[in-house]
């Protein structure tokens, strides 16, 4: 059994049936003579309404045939129509037909400029106006939409369809008030219609209030949530609230129900692909190209697909001046990456370029490393290794290699290695070359947990371990709480508490490199979706972090009556404002500026700085 969209079936009841209501100017009674001419009109739109089904069940490129040809067939008829010496109503109704058969074949801009001429001979009947709407919702004019899926409400007032498209036009203008008066009149019209409960959850969830979406699928009952549409948005729900694998089981579940479900079908890729699968996506992808190239979804995935596996360049860069002598005076740090295309495999090569360089005392110390390596990503790891050189001091050559393993939705692990670490203070590697002739660097070790419960909620920890060339070991723990405690359309609130401590084991290290320290930490990140218009978008973002920091420092070596120091307790905070913008799937960037105040040896000491990174796909 062939089921029809409901956008479908109510262009496809209305069509062409409008007659002497719509299409009669009131000047007279229509002639007898005039049947034919009917006759003439109702097989044109019996011709639109085959190849509507067809549109509506084929998404080959095949799809277009029957609609072409009722188009065809309708120009003939106008222009048979127009030779005889015309009859304005069947004109007019045969122009309507056509205008809704440009619509569906998707020649938008045809069907905008016949609509507005035909709307000002006469009032149009409420189809015409909806595929006026839908037309300019496809043209990314929802205002405009809303406006005419409201003129033919005002006929038609209980049509659920017309509220459902006034719905989606109100979202994608960002008028979430005339949404929630909306999706208030469809519940008020058919309340017991789960159609109707599922589009609430995906208003709910397009808005990004996740958990009360999960609340109202929760709410459903046992037979409603064993349905393939609920088991979709159930779906779409997980992945939104970063539960990947859980999204995958429920999209494989509906599309066993319904293997002919092209969402249930892309939803799954999508898991996949954000689980690492790239080798499925692959398959999938070849699969639902090759049974339905044309269908909205698949399109709008393929695209997505084939930006993400061209070469890929970004770069950060962070840019201080700092008051004191432990973080420097001047400061700069630059990352750059290019990498290759990524291979179905999900092998990528890239190149990597590292730079930080500061002032101290009026001397100038940098740190330069260049490389090269492989990334490699698979359902749930992933690693990458790279050969590397110091282009400053020593000249070293460095490798490193990391990897991480997502055991399920909820429990993740990374590890790392370095032979050369590039976190190792600048200074440090300046002082103890002019000291001792040869250069400061560090192996390191790290391995790291995260416990994600889901977008509201998660826990990190992360141990490190350094071994200095200076014969220092140094090590870390730090752990990290994140909370969503404010989600509302547009904007939300994250609150981060963290606790750190680290211990080294050489005293009188010219860096800062204390015997043991501590903090304890919050931050308050506020992100406010400022403007979007369907796949860009603009966020502003401030982020304020207080906290408390103790420092013990060891005595120097050869002060044998001198104790270790114990500094105390003391107040450090930051405060940071960026911008991020999303022009694209290949072009993203985020810039901002920040000032930080922290205590070294007892003394605090201020950096101001701005930073901005670039990401381009290409």
């Amino acid at each position: 059994m062939i089921l029809l969209s409901p956008r479908t079936l109510f262009s496809l009841a209305l069509l062409a049936f409008c007659k002497l209501a719509w299409c009669v100017d009131g000047a007279g009674v229509e002639p007898v003579s005039a049947a034919v001419w009917w006759e003439e009109q109702q097989a044109n739109a019996e011709l639109i309404r085959a190849g509507m089904r067809q549109l509506d069940r084929d998404w080959t490129p095949a799809r277009y045939a029957r609609i072409d040809d009722a188009l065809k067939d309708n120009a003939e008829r106008l222009e048979r129509l127009l030779a005889a010496g015309g009859f304005s109503p069947v004109e007019r109704a045969l122009r309507l037909d056509r205008a809704l058969a440009l619509a569906a074949r998707g020649r938008d801009d045809e069907a905008a400029r016949l609509l507005t001429e035909l709307g000002g001979d006469a009032v149009l009947p409420p189809f015409a106006i909806q595929v006026a709407g839908d037309v300019a919702m496809r043209q990314r004019r929802p205002l405009e939409a809303a406006r005419h899926y409201r003129a033919a409400l005002a006929v038609q007032p209980e049509s659920v369809a017309l509220h459902v498209n006034l719905a989606y036009a109100y979202l994608e203008a960002g008028q979430l008030h005339e949404l929630e008066s909306t999706l208030s009149t469809l519940e008020r019209i058919d309340r017991a219609s789960l159609d109707v409960r599922l589009l609430r959850v995906r208003m709910t969830r397009f808005n990004d209030r996740l958990a009360q979406a999960q609340q109202l699928v929760d709410a459903l009952g046992a037979d409603e949530r064993d349905t393939v549409e609920a088991a979709l948005e159930e779906a779409a729900l997980a992945q939104a609230r970063g539960l990947p694998r859980t999204a995958e089981k429920t999209y494989a579940g509906a599309l066993a129900a319904a293997p002919d479900n092209i969402r249930a079908a892309v939803g799954l890729a999508e898991a996949a692909w954000a689980a690492g699968a790239l080798d499925e996506v692959h398959a999938q992808l070849d699969r639902l190209n090759e049974h339905a190239p044309e269908h909205p979804a698949v399109r709008r995935l393929t695209n997505s697909w084939n930006s993400a596996r061209r070469a890929w360049l970004s770069m950060e860069v962070n840019a201080g001046r700092g008051y004191g002598s432990i973080a420097g005076k001047d400061d700069i740090s630059t990352d750059l990456w290019l990498h290759g295309p990524l291979a179905t495999s999900g092998l990528r090569l890239f190149a990597h370029h590292h730079r930080v360089a500061a002032d101290f005392d009026d001397n100038r110390a940098q740190h330069i490393r260049v490389g090269a390596g492989l990334e490699l990503t698979r359902r749930d790891w992933s690693m990458a290794a790279e050969l590397g050189r110091e282009r400053t001091y020593g000249r070293d050559t460095t490798f490193s290699l990391r990897g991480s393993l997502q055991a399920s939705d909820h429990w993740g692990f990374r590890a790392s290695a370095e032979s050369h670490a590039d976190d190792v203070s600048v200074k440090g590697r300046y002082y103890y070359l002019e000291d001792f002739g040869t250069v400061l660097s560090a192996h390191r070790l790290a391995l790291g947990v995260t416990h994600f419960v889901n977008e509201s909620r998660r826990f990190l920890a992360d141990v490190g371990y350094y071994d200095f060339k200076d014969g220092n070991s140094r090590e870390t723990l730090t752990t990290t709480w994140i909370e969503r405690v404010h989600a509302a359309p547009r904007h939300t609130i994250d609150v981060h508490g963290a606790a750190y401590t680290s211990s080294n084991t050489r005293a009188g290290a010219e860096y800062f490199n204390p015997r043991r320290d501590y903090a304890l930490s919050v931050m308050v990140v506020s992100d406010w979706l400022t403007w979007h218009d369907y796949g860009r978008r603009f966020n502003q973002r401030v982020a304020a972090s207080l906290g408390s920091y103790r420092q013990q420092s060891a005595a120097e070596p050869r002060d044998t009556e001198q104790r270790d120091i114990d500094h105390g307790w003391k107040v450090f905070g930051e405060l940071r404002y960026e911008h991020e913008w999303k022009a694209s799937d290949e072009l993203s960037a985020r810039y901002g500026i920040g000032v930080r105040r922290f205590p070294y040896d007892g003394d605090h000491e201020t950096r101001a700085y701005l930073y901005g990174a670039l990401s381009m796909y290409f």
